[in-house]
């Protein structure tokens, strides 16, 4: 009745049409939503994103007047409704309906009774080996028939597509995004369903990310992965984290040498905003220490292509508006709660127009990517060993995916006083052209760190501490290693005589 009712008064929809001006996706929701739907309605969001698609969210009698405005409409969990399935049917438009009874008001479908609260789902990618998952059902499952069938969803009482229908509506009987094959398995469906020319989608780029480098770590230990690396062929992205202070310290030069080694031989460096406790509510001063890092690696030859952001900034306007700074940025997961509402009425993260490299959907937990067709960014640590970095160059031999380099498109990135560009092979810090050339550099022995007296004797406190420590650990060797000798002396010298004199008492008793 209330959905009736919405449909009927266009006058008190007119006042918010406004915000829906056409796009991609439309996606139609009711108006009681609880937190389940809204994280499912985010991820949706969030998939429409990463396949570079416009997302608007609208209540029925919001949205049924600009129908004709999206390429596609997703009705989400919507009960069954033959005016408004007629008015989506005569818009034209292709329709996807996620669970819900409305798709018996847009074509005969059949109820599958008693299946259950969870069942089995099974799906393939590209030809590609089938995965499967336990996901939950919805109260209300039904068999679609048509041209178009995918996957398979098992129940207890039967066995339906995941996704069924033909060239102009389709059926998904899931509404829960909580699986990673359940929205691997959507945005397969979705790029698909989208694609309006011959053949498959296309394949986006895929990234190899060393991750978490911090600057003083030990170089070579870094040094010996990155020539690994370049041994392999294979392009990488280096993760690091920001150095706010101290850049003109012999490690930082250190360590951005091997940084400089890692751009001649396919490396890229991206920069890692800091691990936050709390939102940022000074965004100047923010992008004043950005700056700082920034600068701390361009003074030593270092360009940073991209900036490495957490995930949930998609959903932060401030966050959004500081990440146009870059034009490729990088996401991290990160444990935040997403700024996603029931008001929120647009992925807003689309208009920004960033080149962003999303964490990977690892269905087979090899660290690669599983649905090809939006970019995204394997990770391994900087302290993996080396027998799992050769495991995991390993895997990456043996899989279907291709990886792309930073330095094959062009990149900018912008701070408070300076704007790095890299186009026609070449990079420009605030248009002076940058040498990408690696020269190795003497490490200084003798940097003047421009210490007080106290923080000088505190150092040499440290110093003579360590060497104390080591001649203690040598005496005590030393001494530990006396008292076993004097031991085993002791203990010939008592029992031999016994034994001795033992023996010539039985020879004397013999005679």
């Amino acid at each position: 009745m209330t959905l009736i009712l919405s449909l009927s008064l266009p006058a008190a929809a007119a006042a918010r049409e406004s915000a829906l001006s056409g796009g991609d996706i439309l996606l139609l929701h009711s108006q009681s939503l609880d937190e389940d739907d809204l994280t499912n309605l985010r991820l949706l969001a969030d998939a429409a994103t990463a396949l570079g698609r416009s997302l608007d969210l609208a209540e029925p009698g919001e949205g049924v007047t600009h129908l004709k405005d999206y390429k596609l409409v997703i009705c989400y969990d919507l009960a069954a409704d033959p005016i408004l399935g007629r008015r989506l049917l005569d818009s034209q438009t292709k329709l996807l309906a996620l669970g819900g009874e409305l798709i018996c008001s847009l074509s005969p479908a059949q109820a599958l009774s008693n299946a259950g609260d969870n069942g089995v789902l099974t799906a393939a990618f590209s030809g590609g080996e089938d995965y499967g998952a336990i996901v939950s059902l919805p109260r209300t499952l039904y068999r679609l028939e048509g041209d178009y069938q995918s996957g398979s969803l098992e129940a207890l009482t039967g066995t339906v597509p995941f996704c069924a229908g033909d060239d102009s509506l389709r059926y998904i009987p899931l509404t829960d995004m909580s699986a990673d094959l359940t929205r691997a398995a959507l945005m397969w469906e979705l790029s698909e369903f989208l694609w309006e020319y011959d053949g498959q989608p296309p394949q986006r780029g895929q990234y190899w990310v060393l991750d978490n480098v911090y600057a003083y770590m030990p170089a070579q230990e870094l040094l010996s992965k990155i020539e690994r690396l370049a041994e392999a062929k294979i392009p990488f992205v280096i993760s690091v984290n920001p150095t706010f202070q101290n850049g003109d310290y012999p490690a930082m030069g250190q360590f951005c040498q091997v940084l400089r080694y890692a751009q001649t031989v396919g490396g890229a460096v991206i920069l890692r905003v800091p691990e936050l406790r709390a939102k940022i509510s000074d965004w100047a001063t923010f992008s004043t220490r950005m700056t700082e890092a920034v600068t701390a690696l361009t003074d030593h030859g270092v360009y940073p292509l991209g900036y490495d952001v957490p995930y949930s900034w998609l959903w932060e306007e401030d966050a959004l508006t500081w990440m146009r700074r870059s034009r490729t940025v990088f996401l991290h997961a990160d444990e935040a709660q997403a700024n996603f509402t029931r008001q929120t009425r647009r992925n807003i993260a689309y208009d920004n127009y960033n080149n962003l490299i999303f964490p990977v959907l690892d269905l087979a937990k090899g660290g690669q990517n599983t649905v090809l067709q939006f970019p995204a960014a394997q990770r391994i640590p900087a302290s993996v060993s080396a027998r799992e970095l050769e495991a995991n160059l390993q895997r990456v031999k043996n899989n279907r995916n291709s990886y792309y380099s930073l330095w094959d498109s062009d990149q900018s990135l912008w701070a408070d006083n300076l704007h790095l560009s890299y186009h026609a092979d070449a990079v420009t810090l605030n248009d002076e052209l940058q040498s990408l050339r690696y020269t190795p550099e003497p490490y200084e022995e003798n940097y003047d760190y421009h210490r007080n007296m106290l923080t000088r004797f505190t150092v040499s406190i440290q110093n003579e501490s360590h060497f104390l420590i080591g001649l203690v650990t040598v005496v005590t060797v030393l001494f530990l290693g006396m008292i076993l000798y004097a031991r085993v002396q002791a203990r010939k010298y008592f029992f031999y005589p016994r034994e001795k004199g033992e023996k010539q008492s039985e020879e004397k008793g013999g005679k």
